[in-house]
């Protein structure tokens, strides 16, 4: 196996362990593939393009730290309970990281066409995406991640997590889960709290809404008792202009 191939293996490796300590799949479902795939273009495009060993697994790794640190920053450093959408971390990572690969490219001197047609395409494809979002503001953001109701080390398993279902006009959004747990829906109720959780409806935040960019609504959580060893939580999610007008009523 040759260095170049190692490299893109340990991408690889990388992104999906990522995907599923993030719970992508449980999340979003068929969109895991591409939320996988924009993260992987920029470590996949360096490593065709990166000349020397040296050169590749140091930009690689700097790549990498790009990708988690975007993770890290919307999921835990700047969100109180509810997790933002994909969008909020993908499109920062994607934007920096094309940047690195770039600069990298320049500075190394191997400027290829395939990885920045590669970086071209994956610049377009967020672009066009954080566009359309940002048009639609408030209104398509209403991703309601299942993995909110059992958060890193809370002890809560996923028994089902349930599909959303929204109203016609969007507005609201519902998703229903089943927690598998020894504990009571009263403690359950604790675990969650203590995750920055409460029972009142809280906003969504992330780095893009700190930056202004988006507004993500917000979203409520219910406790309810299930089958025997189950906990049924309850996810209700809020269009940033649904609760402008109920604050306006």
């Amino acid at each position: 196996m040759t260095w170049r191939t190692s490299l893109l293996v340990g991408d690889v490796v990388v992104v999906v362990a990522l995907a599923a300590g993030d719970s992508w799949l449980v999340d979003h479902g068929p969109w895991a593939l591409p939320l996988a795939v924009i993260a992987l273009i920029p470590a996949v495009a360096w490593g065709v393009a990166a000349p020397t060993p040296a050169w590749a697994w140091s930009v690689s790794a700097l790549l990498l730290g790009v990708l988690l640190a975007s993770v890290w920053v919307s999921r835990v450093y700047l969100s109180h309970g509810p997790a933002a959408p994909p969008i909020d971390w993908a499109l920062p990572s994607a934007t920096v990281s094309i940047v690195v690969c770039t600069l990298a490219m320049m500075f190394s001197r191997s400027w290829r066409w395939n990885p920045v047609m590669a970086l071209a395409a994956l610049a377009v494809t967020a672009g066009c995406w954080g566009l359309l979002q940002r048009v639609y503001e408030g209104e398509c953001c209403m991703s309601i991640p299942a993995s909110d109701t059992a958060p890193a080390n809370s002890a809560l398993d996923i028994a089902d997590a349930g599909h959303t279902e929204c109203g016609q006009d969007g507005g609201l959004c519902d998703r229903v889960v089943a927690i598998r747990t020894t504990l009571t829906t009263a403690e359950v109720r604790k675990v969650l709290r203590s995750h920055g959780w409460s029972e009142d409806c809280r906003p969504v935040t992330g780095t893009l809404s700190n930056l202004g960019w988006y507004r993500y609504g917000s979203r409520c959580i219910s406790i309810e008792s299930g089958q025997p060893g189950t906990v049924e939580v309850s996810l209700l999610a809020k269009a940033d202009w649904w609760s402008r007008l109920e604050r306006e009523l």
